[in-house]
């Protein structure tokens, strides 16, 4: 299976699903004035587009058989790769927000 498979898993996940339950906290305890709250949004707005375009890019090689250079490839993992942590980033911030919010 290439990298190609899994964009569109990927994007319902982060981009739908991970939006609608963000929407439900967001409503219920008013979380979008919040200074971390607003930083997980623009975080989460650059990583979910840079992740998909990432897999895309490199599921769109494995299907044409394009061989890459060894330095290409690392341009590509270390791209997806700083996605990948600033999803985590944005997590760790939504969460800390929702814990914020529950004190309150």
């Amino acid at each position: 299976m290439t990298a190609l498979g899994k964009v569109h898993t990927h994007l319902f996940l982060l981009g739908m699903v991970g939006f609608l339950l963000v929407a439900l906290f967001a409503e219920r305890k008013n979380l979008a004035d919040q200074k971390m709250f607003k930083a997980f949004m623009c975080i989460y707005n650059v990583e979910v587009p840079l992740s998909a375009v990432m897999m895309l890019i490199r599921g769109i090689l494995q299907v044409q058989g394009i061989a890459l250079s060894s330095g290409a490839n690392a341009a590509i993992s270390g791209v997806s790769g700083m996605g990948h942590m600033m999803t985590g980033i944005g997590l760790v911030l939504l969460l800390l927000s929702l814990r914020r919010a529950a004190k309150d």
